[in-house]
């Protein structure tokens, strides 16, 4: 038995940490009151430790990087299975659309979409079996309402021609002075 110089309770030694410095071995407070008082202390400084910790990761910043790239060179399969583990495609493609801000979208209303379509980017009307890419989901920007999918050249052109009817008439009319 040993009583805690905190909460002043005498409890078995087995409660406390072991403590090499001290005559009997263990530390000279409990484990739960030890804890607490880590916790409390990371409260009142949790914002010089956040800091300290941002420094010292960017000093070994590098070295870090290279002791994972060693670990994954090194064991190759591990890291594949924890990879295939942890990815979840369905899941993934939700977070992505949210991200996007594309509401409202799940997987039913894209399989809906793409049936709609005949499996074909809604632009250029090419098979999505032609890509690579899966169709990815074009949506309206102000609204963030799912308009159709499309490869991603055609998202892309779309983008680059910021959506704008007058623009794209441009396009249209400087293609056929030059046909």
């Amino acid at each position: 038995m040993k009583t805690c110089t905190r909460c002043k309770k005498d409890l078995s030694l087995d409660l406390f940490y072991q403590d090499l410095s001290k005559k009997d071995g263990k530390s000279s407070r409990c484990i739960s009151c030890l804890k607490e008082s880590h916790k409390d202390y990371y409260e009142r400084h949790k914002t010089q430790l956040n800091q300290y910790a941002a420094q010292s990761y960017h000093k070994r910043k590098n070295k870090i990087s290279l002791r994972r790239k060693e670990l994954r060179a090194n064991n190759p399969e591990k890291y594949k299975l924890e990879a295939k583990r942890n990815y979840c495609p369905r899941k993934s493609k939700l977070q992505g659309w949210k991200y996007a801000g594309i509401i409202g979208m799940t997987h039913e209303l894209y399989d809906q979409l793409l049936q709609q379509q005949d499996y074909a980017c809604a632009i250029c009307k090419q098979h999505q079996s032609t890509f690579k890419k899966a169709l990815g989901v074009d949506h309206n920007h102000d609204t963030g309402k799912p308009r159709g999918l499309l490869c991603d050249n055609c998202n892309r052109a779309l983008g680059y021609l910021q959506e704008s009817e007058s623009i794209i008439n441009n396009l249209l009319k400087y293609l056929q002075c030059y046909k």
